[in-house]
């Protein structure tokens, strides 16, 4: 919706023309347009002091601008450091917009990511934007959420079984028929209908014959 004291607010502080500097501004409209420019790139990775500046607008009282700081984040950030550095945010206490930390660690990937997003499949809080997360990242989390379907819980079982369904490749096969046996009847049928979905949507057999697990290089 069109928000017309924000208009205001830039119209009375113009840019600067760099956003780096217009995080400055007083004003939080003029610092969320900076925001989403700087998320827009052009980016250099290379260049910390931005980061370093975005991440100086995660504490902002405007809700909006602390969103358009993640999103940046996950932008210019990068795997090493700054995967590593939301999870700590994370793990530091119970966050009201987790699902932004989520989502940034979803764009900026690897394996640390996706290992820290499926084990939140196994909490009934977290499992929603943790979902939505490892949606985001695809197949390069199938290795992480198929490591869950050994998980003790049947929930978080039948969780990732349901990514996988949506996610997975031929190599979740061997995975989900062993999870097809599992004890628990909502497991088994989960795995059952991920295995169906995965088939249907590549058109792959269930052979593993030739198929890496996830996890081999």
């Amino acid at each position: 919706l069109f928000d017309a004291e924000r208009f205001r607010e830039i119209v009375h502080d113009p840019s600067t023309g760099d956003p780096v500097q217009d995080l400055n501004s007083p004003n939080d409209g003029r610092r969320l347009a900076a925001l989403k420019q700087l998320a827009e790139g052009p980016v250099d990775k290379s260049n910390r002091e931005v980061v370093e500046r975005i991440k100086d607008q995660l504490n902002d009282t405007d809700w909006d601008n602390r969103h358009a700081a993640i999103a940046a984040w996950a932008v210019w950030g990068n795997q090493e450091d700054d995967v590593p550095a939301i999870i700590a945010i994370l793990e530091a206490g119970e966050r009201m917009d987790k699902e932004h930390y989520y989502m940034a660690l979803a764009n900026l990937g690897g394996t640390q990511a996706s290992d820290f997003l499926a084990v939140q499949l196994a909490d009934f809080w977290n499992r929603r934007p943790a979902n939505e997360a490892l949606l985001q990242m695809g197949d390069a989390a199938e290795s992480s959420v198929a490591g869950l379907l050994s998980h003790e819980d049947p929930e978080a079982r039948v969780a990732a079984c349901k990514v996988l369904a949506q996610i997975g490749t031929a190599a979740s096969w061997e995975f989900l028929e062993q999870a097809a046996t599992d004890s628990e009847p909502s497991v088994a049928d989960a795995a059952t209908r991920a295995a169906d979905a995965i088939r249907a949507r590549t058109g792959e057999s269930s052979d593993t014959s030739d198929v890496e697990p996830p996890g081999v290089d």
